[in-house]
């Protein structure tokens, strides 16, 4: 399939829209559309310009439901006050954070809720051991239910996302919700 480059020469940011909870964003100037793939799940990644191709900012539905207790435990820790997460509630919520969850995986540096412009949504940062990748998460509860999960999260090369995640950051921030 072929696809068409999302590129803005002239410096200032790009407009993006309609990305599963996503209403818009601004992606950073000059980064274009990458790997889009829709199937049972929907994958679609942005890459920064001239950079590595394995930096890549993307927005990933998993295109099934947790189970009803996994959905449940995660619409608790989004009830709360923001915070950082425990161990313990770090394996409450290990459905949600899949192999991030996983410490013979992923490397975390930390997991926290927060609220984004008006969302309360679950982060990670951290370091995939077997890619040696660095990684930013937002994990959102798309339905209400805690079941149906968008993840948006930025992965590159240590060298890459040190580069890059400033701009990325700025990105997240302009998030407006449906």
């Amino acid at each position: 399939m072929q696809l068409k480059a999302i590129v803005d020469s002239s410096g200032d940011p790009m407009p993006l829209t309609d990305l599963g909870q996503v209403r818009n964003m601004e992606l950073p100037a000059g980064w274009c559309c990458g790997r889009q793939e829709e199937e049972r799940y929907s994958l679609r990644e942005f890459n920064p310009p001239g950079g590595n191709p394995l930096a890549r900012l993307t927005f990933y539905y998993r295109g099934v439901e947790l189970d009803k207790e996994s959905g449940r435990r995660f619409q608790e820790i989004l009830n709360e006050p923001p915070h950082l997460l425990s161990a313990g509630e770090i394996r409450r919520v290990g459905q949600v954070l899949r192999q991030q969850a996983d410490p013979r995986s992923f490397c975390v540096q930390a997991v926290w809720t927060a609220s984004l412009n008006g969302r309360t949504i679950l982060l990670t940062s951290g370091h995939w051991l077997l890619y040696d990748q660095s990684a930013y998460a937002l994990y959102i509860d798309a339905c209400g239910t805690g079941r149906t999960v968008q993840e948006i999260y930025f992965t590159a090369p240590p060298v890459e996302y040190c580069r890059h995640i400033a701009d990325v950051l700025k990105a997240l921030y302009s998030i407006q919700w449906k």
